[in-house]
């Protein structure tokens, strides 16, 4: 195909109220929306499940992530352990922000999301972030998200279906 393809034109605000409906559906009330800005936010276990909504061309990019380990040392060993763990993982993918957060993130299109693809995004990311935090803090150092956070007591745990109360 030559030149520009042509897209939906798909407003943060769409994608916002999209999301919202979605994670409505598929969570109950465990995301908790940021206060005027296009962000949610919900827990699993000691991960903190992000998910941002920003412009991207004439549409959208939903960005799920969580921050996995925070000081953790970063060294050689650490890069080629999350490399070679991308390398492996069907979903999303291991980075370090310019603080040295270590992220796992997932991105969608916004204007072709659909309830499914957002659901199993949040999933991965929750889940790998959960199961990797662990690791990566008791081999490189560093603290989980939910090591940080004191007043998650307010903010539900995402119902993964368990039936365990």
């Amino acid at each position: 195909m030559s030149g520009k393809e042509e897209r939906e034109t798909t407003s943060v605000s769409e994608t916002t109220k999209k999301v919202e409906k979605f994670l409505k559906e598929s969570f109950g009330n465990a995301f908790k929306k940021a206060r005027g800005k296009p962000i949610f936010v919900g827990r699993s276990g000691s991960t903190i499940v992000y998910i941002s909504i920003i412009e991207w061309d004439s549409d959208t990019l939903v960005n799920v992530f969580a921050f996995v380990v925070s000081g953790a040392t970063v060294t050689p060993e650490l890069m080629e352990f999350l490399l070679e763990e991308n390398h492996v993982l069907r979903f999303g993918a291991f980075s370090l922000d310019g603080e040295g957060n270590i992220i796992f993130r997932h991105s969608l299109v916004g204007s072709t999301l659909d309830k499914k693809e957002l659901e199993s995004a949040v999933y991965a990311v929750a889940l790998t972030a959960d199961e990797y935090d662990d690791i990566i803090a008791k081999e490189f150092g560093g603290l989980r998200a939910i090591d940080q956070v004191e007043l998650m007591d307010e903010t539900e745990d995402l119902d993964w279906g368990n039936s365990e109360s």
